[in-house]
């Protein structure tokens, strides 16, 4: 490959010895001089048509071929196309090719009518792959694999022809809050923005206005919720960077108010309604399960210090880590007056010693009764969220 200037979109096709083709694509950040480190398989004159010996194949085997294209969201790092590349190697695919999006492409499968299917994926800015049925981390790639497999087999996920008005993933079970792929795609995309001003000490309702101005979506008020509203107790947590759900949802729960996304005239909206009776499949969280390892999230957590900690409140200690963490700190509130727990009079000593970050936290958290997690929002951001000891 000759060396050439940084271009937006790269492309390289490739055939394996058992007859799969993989094709890569990376985006503008990487440059060829990239590609040239890395020991490729023989190259297949660059081109995705298929390859006549697989097609052959397949039909023989009462199999469709499967060729793959994955997108990925404007904010997604170089590095997340490389991730799906590597775990996509071995993928029951003829061919795979990864670039940027374009314009409001959504995840589809398409038969060809010539026993070639092709399926168009989105990688998402937390690097999550959505394809009709289905959401799938890196971690999960396996599971994708076996969603292809169905594909090429002939199985629909979850819908005609894998339709993303279908309300069933790609394991046919219920998609939350009773909305299509697609709406639940276009969702949590609408919930990406973050907050870009002060909220702390600030009355909930005009926090909640804010945000709601900042994704345009309608959020139809229960009874109730907005006597909960009225309440004097003001935002606690400084929620700057922090994604637009996630903070919706952290503004509400101290209120005892809780988001639940439906649909009204084919219009997605969140609707707010009093928590109490809810289940807790049916709400939007405070944050969702990290899609990557603690390093790739937050490798701040994994640096070393020296610490000494003599006999400090709990809150004035997470206060002094947040600058050197860089990452926003959110309280589970309910559950701090369920177990009578106040940050600022649980005190915390730690011996003088050289540690982690994590550990730091573990300890503090500990002494505390409390723990901590790390979680990530909408638009994949980590955040450490502090709740009761469980047990």
């Amino acid at each position: 490959m000759s060396r050439e200037p940084r271009r937006r979109e790269w492309l390289i096709g490739c055939i394996r010895d058992g007859g799969r083709i993989v094709a890569t694509a990376v985006l503008g950040t990487v440059t060829c001089e990239w590609f040239a480190t890395r020991s490729w398989p023989p190259l297949w004159n660059g081109s995705l048509d298929a390859h006549p010996r697989m097609a052959a194949a397949a039909e023989q085997a009462g199999r469709a071929t499967v060729e793959l294209e994955l997108v990925t969201e404007n904010g997604a790092p170089p590095s997340t196309a490389q991730q799906w590349l590597q775990a996509l190697k071995d993928a029951p695919v003829e061919s795979l090719r990864i670039r940027s999006l374009r314009g409001d492409e959504q995840p589809e499968t398409r038969d060809t009518g010539t026993g070639r299917i092709k399926v168009l994926g989105v990688i998402t800015a937390s690097g999550t792959l959505i394809v009709p049925g289905g959401r799938f981390t890196v971690a999960e790639h396996r599971r994708f694999q076996a969603w292809l497999e169905k594909v090429r087999a002939g199985e629909r996920p979850a819908g005609p022809a894998g339709s993303p008005n279908s309300r069933l993933d790609a394991d046919g079970k219920p998609i939350p809050y009773g909305l299509t792929v697609d709406q639940l795609v276009k969702l949590y995309q609408a919930l990406e923005p973050p907050i870009t001003f002060e909220t702390k000490g600030r009355r909930p309702a005009d926090v909640a206005r804010a945000i709601r101005e900042l994704v345009a979506i309608d959020m139809p008020a229960a009874p109730g919720v907005r006597e909960a509203f009225a309440q004097d107790e003001p935002v606690l947590d400084d929620l700057r960077g922090v994604s637009a759900g996630t903070a919706l949802a952290a503004v509400c729960r101290p209120l005892g108010v809780a988001i639940t996304p439906r649909v009204e005239a084919n219009t997605v909206k969140l609707g707010l309604v009093l928590a109490r009776g809810q289940g807790k499949d049916a709400v939007w969280p405070v944050g969702w399960p990290p899609n990557k390892t603690l390093g790739e999230l937050a490798p701040s957590l994994l640096k070393f210090l020296d610490v000494e900690i003599a006999d400090t409140p709990f809150a004035d200690v997470i206060e002094a880590l947040k600058p050197r963490l860089k990452l926003p700190v959110l309280y589970d509130y309910n559950g701090l007056a369920r177990h009578e727990i106040d940050p600022t009079k649980a005190v915390v000593r730690i011996d003088k010693g050289k540690t982690f970050y994590s550990k730091v936290l573990d300890r503090a958290t500990s002494q505390a009764k409390l723990r901590w997690e790390l979680r990530i929002d909408e638009a994949g951001r980590p955040l450490i969220w502090i709740a009761p000891r469980l047990g």
